[in-house]
């Protein structure tokens, strides 16, 4: 999820120029975690650029940290629909989803490790 210092020009998933818009992110004084429904959605190779959980478009005691983020309307929009579903499914079927996920991850993991390896 690109910030300000690590922005991309182009979605790599929806090849679209990403936006730019500021906000508020945490202060420094505040440790939060996502819902545990966004970490078992969010998929960064599906929402490369989607704007980050903490992201605030208003300042608040919460959110009191000026950040420029950059941001693909697409992905925004994929993501909002996609979670808006996945919150309504049983928990069952969330747990699924989000081991099925793991799973695929780490099945790549381990071949970007093996064609690492035939390249030494």
């Amino acid at each position: 999820m690109p910030r300000s210092d690590q922005a991309a020009e182009v979605c790599k998933v929806h090849q679209q120029d990403l936006q730019s818009k500021e906000g508020f992110t945490f202060g420094s004084n505040v440790s939060a975690d996502p819902l545990w429904d966004y970490v078992r959605f969010m998929d960064e190779e599906r929402f490369p650029n989607v704007t980050p959980w903490d992201f605030s478009p208003r300042q608040s005691d919460l959110h009191p940290t000026l950040i420029t983020i950059h941001y693909c309307p697409q992905c925004d929009a994929e993501f909002d629909a996609g979670f808006e579903k996945f919150r309504q499914l049983p928990e069952e079927d969330k747990e699924a989803a989000f081991d099925a996920r793991l799973r695929r991850q780490i099945q790549k993991d381990k071949e970007a490790e093996q064609d690492g390896d035939g390249d030494a």
